[in-house]
């Protein structure tokens, strides 16, 4: 049942207006609300969300008109019908301005308002109608989206090619991107594991990487396909690599099994896409054929525990230029590497050092979206290499830390000065609205506590005193240089209430609003 809300300051026109209501549309529509006033309706109707709105022009405090031009800026989906005795050209051309639905003079026959009634219903319930096909195609894609992405998994393994427009079209409905690929493929040691939530936990964590990874299980194996267009990149810094890695040893640890995998070569070209998937499952098949592999893999894992456990500590110190701290607990981290070089032969200070340079470098990427710090991984190995004393592994990474500090301070400093001018963007576009520090806060997806705190030390002033500067020089304008009048003015500067704006107009300018639209 539609609701419907009546602004008139007559009762006895209210009286008449539900009359009619229920005497034609008494299954259709329900009066859900009444307002006698302009600010009262204004409230109301935010509250109640009606789905249409019956306005009287003249009533006590703001117009019928400027009512409903407040309500349908809030409340755009809100269908409005005008009913006023005054027959002025200048009205009805507001009201077809501000979109009113239609606009009937008093008295009204009931075949006038029934007429009216009756196209304004018809719209609300296609709009309704629309907003649920969206909603139900939407649940629909959702649920078709598994299926599809089987379906391209599946065509990648049999062999069968796909064309450039095929894999396109795949693309947009994955909303992919990127142009280069490439084949991952994970297999577990057990037969009876619930692979399909292994495969859920491997794709989340994948989607660090790239967040355009598609994937889906065949047999037992959890085959991947990964986008990104700075792929090769990727490879070369052995980021990809290192990535894979700690992911198969987090499920490890998680599923309590072994986990092998398999990484293909990269590709653009489409009849590729065969090749990759080929590769990443022989690659993975003679490494579950290695007979060292137990052994092999205890040294990697126990590098990896101790990186997986430390990382975290240190890089959350990097996070707040903690430069200190950061090195001497990459010195802890050391000094326990170093003791236990002399009893395991295998663990080697240069593989540790290159594997921490490598997580470093993945974390600043994941944390920030982009590499903030040239690292030339290649570069880095050789260096550590021919580094021999632990003082000058300690003093090389003591420099390396300091560069990611520099780069994160800077960064943050570039940022913060981004999301201020995006603050002040947006109070720019909407200071007419009723809007907070909370609301520009989950625009820009900060918290208000820091937002209020950002702003002030960048901008030198609160927030609120901005949006006040912001709506009072706009008011100046619309009073000397448009002519508009308090009520006018009030409202298209967020202002629901005129005597509200004209106390606050007098605080900021220093004299009655009254009396500068007279200058």
């Amino acid at each position: 049942m539609l609701q419907l809300m009546i602004i008139e300051d007559e009762m006895i026109e209210r009286k008449a207006l539900k009359f009619l209501i229920n005497k034609y549309y008494k299954d259709k529509i329900q009066v859900c609300g009444e307002a006698s006033n302009g600010n009262q309706a204004i409230e109301k109707a935010l509250n109640l969300r009606p789905d249409i709105v019956m306005a009287d022009i003249r009533i006590p405090g703001i117009t019928g008109l400027e009512a409903s031009h407040l309500i349908k800026t809030r409340l755009p989906n809100t269908e409005i019908l005008i009913l006023t005795a005054y027959d002025d050209f200048e009205y009805a051309k507001k009201a077809i301005h501000i979109g009113i639905n239609d606009y009937l003079l008093k008295p009204v026959s009931d075949e006038e308002f029934c007429g009216a009634m009756d196209k304004i219903i018809e719209k609300v319930n296609v709009k309704k109608e629309n907003v649920e096909k969206e909603r139900s195609l939407r649940k629909q894609i959702n649920q078709l989206m598994p299926l599809l992405e089987k379906e391209m998994i599946l065509k990648l393994i049999l062999g069968e090619d796909l064309s450039a427009n095929q894999l396109e079209e795949y693309k947009n409905i994955f909303n992919v991107k990127s142009n280069h690929f490439i084949c991952i493929i994970f297999r577990g040691s057990e037969e009876d594991e619930d692979y399909e939530e292994i495969l859920k936990v491997i794709k989340n964590k994948l989607k660090f990487v790239s967040r355009e990874t598609l994937g889906s299980l065949y047999l037992k194996n959890m085959v991947f396909l990964l986008f990104h267009n700075h792929l090769q990149e990727l490879i070369n810094n052995k980021n990809l690599i290192a990535s894979i890695k700690e992911i198969r040893y987090q499920v490890e640890e998680k599923f309590q099994f072994q986990l092998y995998f398999g990484i293909g070569s990269s590709h653009e070209d489409t009849s590729k896409l065969y090749n990759s998937y080929r590769e990443a499952k022989s690659t993975m098949e003679k490494q579950m054929e290695e007979v060292d592999h137990d052994k092999n893999e205890l040294v990697d894992k126990d590098l990896l525990n101790i990186v997986y456990e430390k990382e975290m500590i240190i890089f959350e110190k990097l996070l707040n230029e903690d430069l200190i701290g950061a090195v001497n607990e990459f010195e802890n981290i050391l000094d326990y590497v170093t003791t236990n070089t002399t009893n395991n032969k295998n663990l080697s200070i240069e593989k540790y050092i290159q594997q921490f340079c490598l997580i470093i470098n993945r974390n600043i990427i994941h944390f920030f979206g982009k590499a903030l710090v040239s690292l030339e991984i290649q570069k880095m190995e050789r260096e550590i290499q021919e580094l021999k004393e632990t003082t000058e592994i300690k003093e090389y990474i003591k420099n390396l830390l300091k560069e990611v500090v520099f780069a994160i301070s800077q960064y943050k400093t570039d940022s913060n000065t981004r999301a201020i001018e995006s603050v002040k963007k947006y109070v720019r576009e909407n200071y007419m609205k009723d809007i907070s520090l909370n609301d520009v806060a989950d625009y820009i997806e900060l918290s208000s506590y820091y937002l209020s705190r950002l702003f002030k030390k960048i901008e030198g002033e609160n927030f609120k005193d901005y949006l006040i500067k912001t709506r009072m020089e706009k008011a100046k304008q619309l009073l000397r240089e448009e002519r508009k009048s308090i009520k006018e003015t009030a409202l298209e500067v967020g202002y629901e209430d005129p005597n509200y704006f004209s106390r606050a107009f007098k605080k900021y300018v220093g004299i009655p609003a009254t009396e500068y639209a007279k200058l």
